[in-house]
């Protein structure tokens, strides 16, 4: 049996194990608690009104959290027995592997192309190479149409690329294309483009970017002879004199 001398004024806490606490008492000697001497734990406050300087276990969860809900946990002092709550955070939605996996391959699908490479555009049969960042040139298109728009800017494995110019040769003796328009991001147009494209009559010029280095050497020669081409309003005088310099010929209206 163990004995204790308690003083009057203070509050004596005994602490059995880790989780087995008892409240001491005021007053002379106890052998009330009985416990071998390696495993009590006897501290005490000086009075009533002064605060235990809190020694907390490693707490127990007593709610556990889920992937939408919060858990709690208990934390107990070791000297004093006080007890307190800790919010344990929601786990979240676990995302599985695959759909880790395929995040990644859509991330590495989005990565831009070397220059020099070519890609065909499937829904227009257009062939297009990469020139620079985020730039193509317009190559040719497999399949011969009346028409053709040459689009700003094509979508190549989830990322934009601006339509900057038009390969060398790109229509050239094409007998079957009658009109087409070119975007304003085109910057160059290749030599011979259009060369010996007799049924072409129709030429629409969105683009303000063109001069004689711009465009190559008989890039318009060989148009049919009563062809239109329309032009910005600010570049109609200097295009007028640039075209007939690159094969546009006299009976063409440059408008």
């Amino acid at each position: 049996m163990l004995h204790y001398n308690l003083e009057k004024g203070k509050t004596y806490y005994f602490s059995y194990g880790k989780l087995h606490s008892y409240n001491g008492e005021s007053g002379s000697n106890s052998d009330k608690f009985k416990t071998s001497p390696e495993k009590i734990r006897l501290s005490y406050i000086e009075d009533d009104n002064q605060e235990c300087n809190h020694v907390w276990d490693s707490g127990v969860v007593i709610k556990a959290p889920t992937e939408t809900t919060t858990g709690i946990k208990i934390y107990t002092c070791k000297i004093c027995a006080e007890t307190k709550e800790e919010i344990v955070p929601s786990t979240g939605k676990k995302e599985d592997k695959d759909s880790s996996s395929n995040n990644n391959n859509r991330q590495d699908n989005k990565s831009t192309l070397a220059p020099g490479t070519k890609i065909t555009d499937q829904s227009s049969k257009a062939v297009y190479k990469i020139t620079g960042k985020n730039t193509v040139e317009y190559v040719k298109c497999n399949v011969n149409k009346n028409k053709v728009s040459i689009p700003q800017k094509i979508m190549i494995n989830g990322v934009s690329y601006q339509v900057t110019s038009i390969a060398a040769k790109a229509f050239k003796a094409n007998k079957k294309i009658r009109s087409i328009v070119i975007p304003s991001t085109v910057r160059k147009i290749g030599k011979q483009a259009f060369l010996n494209c007799k049924n072409l009559k129709k030429i629409t010029l969105k683009t303000s970017y063109l001069s004689k280095k711009a465009i190559g050497a008989k890039a318009f020669k060989g148009i049919h002879k009563k062809a239109t081409i329309k032009v910005p309003k600010k570049q109609k005088k200097a295009y007028q004199k640039l075209l007939k310099s690159k094969g546009v010929g006299k009976k063409v209206k440059i408008k």
